[in-house]
């Protein structure tokens, strides 16, 4: 994961599975920070000249002449064994009488100036950017135990009960695959109408990169949370892919996709980030090919809407 950070990351996974009640965190072990361009954990501190950035700084010791104001390299002082200012020739015999230390002990030698505190920048040694330490993302780690969902699993190797078939809580692929499949069998033969929405963020992958996988997660959280405001309860959602929102409308036509447009429409200004961005797509069930494998049916649509970008 520090090496080849990518949207489908195990820290994610772990995320996702911890949202689910699958593990829980028992304690929390340590903090680390991680590049905000692309979540690897490779990152080189550097101290810098506050004023101009060059790593060209360097320490040293100076002096302060009370008598002209000169402030300079303690060595340039040096006269004949004793302390003398190269400017004015007065000799300094007592500190805080003739001259004192400056609180600046650090010259950096590209823009000549000096302070009293190097900033800090740290570079990522994955992808070279240079990045500000206030501006790394800070991930929590935690030592993990199973939770109530988990132990469930493990003792009788399934999930504790079905996914809730509501907006608020998403269905889990393979149950939104035989869902699919049934219901469509359904509209054959009772001749219903239902309606199949595929929701694409296009630049969930760049978010992610970019913010890091606690505000990708609040973003999707949001997300759902907005959805659940504007599509029915009897409505159905699966995340089926990570940038892939699938939203099953039992009962619905086409006829009604100009007032879903403008739900979703106000659903972009709803959530609250400004690089927000959503495809929709559309399809009529039931659909005869889906008899012939309802997955493979599905990933023509994956096909439909990666082919769109």
């Amino acid at each position: 994961d520090l090496l080849f950070p990518d949207i489908y990351s195990t820290y994610r996974y772990v995320l996702s599975e911890q949202g689910r009640g699958v593990l829980e965190p028992e304690a929390l072990i340590d903090r680390i920070r991680v590049c905000s361009h692309c979540n690897s954990g490779h990152l080189n501190y550097v101290e810098v000249c506050p004023d101009c950035s060059s790593i060209d700084i360097d320490s040293q010791s100076s002096l302060h002449c009370f008598t002209c104001g000169h402030v300079g390299e303690q060595h340039s002082f040096q006269r004949r064994g004793k302390l003398e200012c190269p400017k004015c020739l007065t000799q300094l015999r007592h500190i805080g009488v003739d001259y004192d230390r400056p609180l600046e002990n650090h010259v950096c030698h590209s823009c000549s100036s000096l302070f009293v505190e190097a900033a800090t920048i740290s570079q990522c040694l994955s992808c070279d950017s240079k990045i500000k330490v206030e501006e790394l993302v800070v991930r929590k780690i935690y030592q993990y135990r199973l939770g109530e969902v988990g132990e469930y699993i493990f003792q009788h190797g399934k999930s504790i009960q079905a996914p809730e078939l509501s907006i608020k809580g998403k269905v889990e692929v393979s149950f939104f695959q035989n869902l699919l499949a049934w219901l469509n069998k359904v509209a054959l033969r009772h001749k219903d109408q239902h309606l199949l929405l595929g929701l694409h963020l296009p630049t969930i992958d760049e978010y992610g990169k970019q913010y890091g996988d606690a505000k990708l997660f609040s973003l999707m959280d949001q997300l759902t949370c907005r959805l659940s405001g504007l599509f029915r309860d009897t409505d159905i959602c699966c995340q089926y892919k990570q940038d892939v929102l699938l939203v099953l409308m039992p009962n619905t036509t086409n006829a009604s996709l100009s007032v879903l447009q403008q739900k979703l429409s106000d659903l972009g200004d709803l959530v609250e980030d400004e690089e927000f961005e959503l495809d929709v797509f559309a399809w009529d069930l039931p659909d005869p090919v889906i008899e012939g494998g309802v997955s493979v049916w599905i990933e023509s649509l994956m096909g439909e809407i990666y082919a769109a970008r």
